[in-house]
């Protein structure tokens, strides 16, 4: 972009905090790395204050959304509503990235069922696992705030 369509105080803080990725070249300025954000509702927040059909919809891209990840060997590693968010347009994205991996690093598996109660209500696993992930495939139905959405999603 040209030098001069810069203030000059915006420019000084650009080369002064950025001034590797931000140089200024033959009167350019060259952006050379940037990371970009959008405003968006948390996924669960969303679910809980919009309508059903809203919210169908919403559900359907969330699981567009890990699809399309999972298209290009990246795993989410958490599935929760809220490290999800809707965009103004509608759309899904995932927008918390610390806990990303690669999809080709992942273990998927059936958790073992509890063999007792204390099992069963345990803080954290009774067997061994490192960074293994379970399967949510016997959960056919997606339960948000009230609401049970089956295969119509």
């Amino acid at each position: 972009m040209e030098q001069g369509r810069f203030r000059p105080d915006l420019l000084q803080e650009l080369l002064r905090n950025a001034g590797s990725s931000v140089p200024i070249e033959d009167g350019h300025v060259i952006i050379r790395h940037v990371y970009m954000e959008r405003r968006v509702r948390p996924l669960n927040l969303y679910l809980s204050e919009t309508s059903d059909a809203a919210a169908r919809a919403a559900v359907r891209d969330y699981g567009q959304t890990i699809r399309d990840l999972a298209a290009t060997n990246i795993f989410p590693g958490d599935l929760f509503l809220k490290n999800f968010g809707v965009t103004r347009h509608g759309r899904v994205v995932f927008y918390d990235y610390d806990e990303l991996c690669l999809l080709t690093d992942c273990n998927f598996r059936e958790l073992p069922p509890p063999t007792s109660y204390e099992e069963e209500i345990a803080p954290s696993p009774g067997f061994p696992c490192a960074r293994a992930i379970s399967s949510p495939r016997n959960s056919r139905a997606f339960l948000v705030y009230g609401r049970t959405f089956a295969k119509s999603c």
